[in-house]
């Protein structure tokens, strides 16, 4: 009965652990480019980035990443969702931020929502917890030519 017990509080510590570990994982996804590519099809890039927590943690970087996003128009509508497939990431410095891209039809879109992440670990699907995940929304800088003379 005690090694019952024993091994049911070591089974609980190994999830527990597990559980916490996921959850102290960070990345920043941050809307980076918008590109129209033909015939009413635009690409809209992302980039992810784990903020080099991987030094401070293990297991702080994610497996194939499927995130749905919620889109909605300038008046805050909601248009539709689509699933932004992104590849491994922040296991080490050299790979702690990876770009994805979602080609479909040219929206005018306002706002990428996450709704939903779900990542592969081993070839199981887990729905991670979205705290884990933080906006950025930097405002890019103008460009200008200068005039010759």
């Amino acid at each position: 009965m005690k090694k019952i017990a024993g091994c049911l509080i070591l089974g609980l510590l190994s999830v527990s652990m597990s559980a916490s570990a996921t959850e102290n994982r960070y990345a920043s996804i941050t809307h980076t480019k918008e590109s129209f590519l033909n015939q009413g099809y635009c690409s809209y890039e992302f980039s992810l980035d784990n903020g080099g927590s991987h030094m401070s943690l293990d297991n702080a970087g994610f497996g194939p990443l499927e995130i749905t996003l919620q889109m909605k128009d300038k008046k805050g509508s909601v248009i539709g969702n689509e699933v932004l497939e992104v590849e491994p990431f922040g296991e080490m410095g050299a790979n702690r931020s990876m770009t994805a891209s979602l080609e479909i039809q040219c929206d005018d879109i306002g706002e990428f929502k996450v709704i939903k992440v779900v990542e592969d670990k081993n070839g199981r699907k887990v729905q991670l917890p979205l705290s884990i995940f933080e906006p950025m929304n930097p405002e890019l800088a103008k460009m200008s030519v200068s005039e010759s003379k």
